[in-house]
């Protein structure tokens, strides 16, 4: 399943950014972009660990909500430089 079907652009693309730190060519599966959150609240995601527990993924949810925040912030389209156009 796509990862867009619970996460918005910006969430799904800055953890992405941050977690491999190059932009996605693909969107990433929901299985795949939930070990990238966990990993963001400290999983390890080693070979013979288990799989993250709910700590780890809410506090990589916490961090990830602030990447999502930055994300369309920078992301978006700069204002004009004045208020009233002309």
């Amino acid at each position: 399943m796509p990862c867009e079907t619970v996460f918005t652009e910006a969430e799904w693309r800055a953890v992405y950014q941050i977690v491999k730190r190059r932009p996605a060519t693909a969107t990433p599966s929901l299985g795949d972009l939930l070990v990238m959150i966990a990993e963001l609240g400290g999983y390890l995601n080693r070979k013979h660990d288990g799989p993250p527990g709910p700590q780890t993924i809410w506090i990589g949810l916490q961090r990830a909500r602030d990447f999502a925040l930055a994300w369309s912030v920078f992301t978006a389209p700069s204002a004009p430089p004045n208020c009233v156009e002309r």
